[in-house]
């Protein structure tokens, strides 16, 4: 029978998902990841420019947090001050600059990076107002939420976060705003990113729900953070987080940042070599080992997996006898023949830009919520449905 008692978390108030975090409940963990990634990979590449070394160190935040969760929220507070000391530290170790200029402001014991262009996260931190970034690197880079920091740091987030947002585009944005400014509603900047406790979050839900100004307010303060985090992690690193941390004994996965994926273990006797590992670049053709559970039932026999090399016909599968190959655009043209679509084009949509395409896909474009059917406790909910189906199916098949 099919087992549809188990509770995954979605709806938990953070203090219950701590509590079930210290249970060590692997749902939890999942949801805790869902929570937090956006932030902590945001923060991982501020400090560090290699996509192994920010994997790794994202591995090791969460594999901490799965063997030794806080006792008390706020949650994504705790994850992005360990990813930053963690990251510091490793950059002391090794003697290097952090990945963003802007972050070196932190860091003033370590080189300067040598950057000679600013992404347009950078340029705009740059035109901030100095106690304004400030405050805003403090909080999103290290934890510290404003209302931490000295007199004046929360308004300041508030004001760096608007900053980056841009004008009000949205007319009945600007209506609302005029109407309603919604200062009276401290800590607004640090909801946002996560780093207010239960209670205080409570009562700025319940702001943003009674008042348009408010929900105005927020929209603004979302475009801002998403203006500096970017891109959130793909789902393939997700799942190969979890999977790690999860099936993975005490201590063990916590691995510091390495400029390499690691190896892919050898091969056991009698037994062609696997392909894939966790650390490989997109999990391509990944099969998984006994401790790592397989998320499909079609998976090749063993003698079938022999090379970590893949071709184009290995996955379209080869012409048949009379058909013509797959064209470009320039055979295409020659031959008269339409060129191969993409899958926009293929569902007769229009085709999008790859980053505008991934930003919809993960709940990012816009300045909504994202994903309505289950919001985070601050609104920001980075991950797409099917990625969150995914780490659901992989958690429950690592519960024991």
């Amino acid at each position: 029978m099919l087992r549809t008692e188990l509770s995954d978390h979605r709806r938990s108030r953070e203090s219950d998902l701590l509590r079930a975090l210290a249970a060590r409940d692997p749902l939890a963990f999942a949801e805790a990841y869902h929570r937090t990634v956006a932030g902590a990979h945001a923060c991982a590449r501020r400090l560090l420019s290699s996509s192994a070394d920010v994997e790794a160190l994202l591995r090791t935040v969460y594999a901490e947090l799965w063997e030794r969760p806080p006792t008390q929220g706020p949650l994504e507070g705790w994850v992005r001050a360990r990813c930053f000391a963690l990251g510091a530290e490793e950059l002391r170790a090794r003697g290097a600059a952090p990945s963003s200029p802007s972050t070196s402001s932190l860091l003033t014991d370590l080189p300067k990076p040598d950057v000679r262009y600013l992404d347009a996260a950078e340029r705009a931190l740059a035109e901030l107002h100095e106690e304004d970034r400030h405050a805003l690197l403090l909080a999103h880079d290290r934890g510290v939420s404003g209302e931490g920091q000295p007199v004046g740091g929360g308004q300041a987030l508030t004001r760096a976060l608007l900053a980056l947002a841009g004008p009000e585009t949205s007319t009945a944005d600007d209506s609302a705003l005029a109407d309603d400014a919604c200062d009276d509603v401290a800590g607004m900047g640090d909801w946002t990113l996560g780093l207010v406790d239960e209670a205080a979050a409570t009562a700025i839900e319940a702001a943003v729900a009674a008042r348009p100004g408010c929900a105005a307010r927020v929209r603004a303060l979302r475009r801002g953070r998403r203006r500096l985090e970017g891109l959130p992690p793909t789902p393939d690193m997700g799942q190969r987080i979890l999977v790690t941390v999860l099936t993975s004994e005490p201590g063990s996965a916590a691995s510091e940042p390495a400029s390499e994926p690691a190896a892919a273990p050898a091969p056991r006797p009698e037994q062609p070599l696997a392909v894939g590992s966790p650390t490989s670049p997109a999990g391509v053709g990944a099969r998984p080992t006994a401790a790592e559970p397989s998320m499909s039932d079609d998976e090749p026999d063993e003698a079938e997996v022999t090379t970590g090399e893949l071709r184009l016909a290995d996955i379209l599968g080869e012409p048949e006898a009379g058909m013509p190959a797959a064209t470009g655009p320039a055979e295409a043209a020659e031959a008269g023949m339409p060129a191969a679509t993409g899958p926009a084009e293929a569902e007769g949509r229009p085709g999008q830009p790859v980053a505008e395409s991934a930003a919809r896909g993960a709940g990012l474009a816009g300045s909504g919520v994202g994903a309505a059917e289950r919001p985070a406790p601050n609104g920001w909910a980075p991950a797409s449905d099917d990625e969150d189906s995914a780490i659901v199916a992989i958690t429950r098949a690592a519960a024991p």
